[in-house]
């Protein structure tokens, strides 16, 4: 099983904020808003799913998918192993 470090996204636009990261969360994990704390704040009205997609090489992209059809992403997964 790979093991995964998450690292919070905050898009450009909102200054003075420092990322959170989640040391060795574990593949079946990484869409477990209990194991990634932050994912909480993105279930509200609407809260889909969590879901991931390849971002470069080995990287995943972690986001939250709404019933409107919208998504926002939420964290970036690079396993512990990566190259990147």
């Amino acid at each position: 099983m790979t093991i995964y470090t998450v690292r919070q996204h905050i898009p450009q636009f909102f200054g003075g904020f420092e990322p959170e990261t989640v040391d060795d969360v574990a593949e079946n994990d990484l869409l477990n808003p209990e194991a990634i704390h932050w994912l909480k704040r993105f279930i509200h009205e609407g809260f889909v799913e969590f879901y991931t997609q390849p971002y470069v090489d080995d990287v995943l992209i972690i986001s939250a998918r709404y019933d409107d059809g919208k998504s926002w992403v939420a964290a970036t997964a690079k396993p512990k192993e990566s190259k990147q």
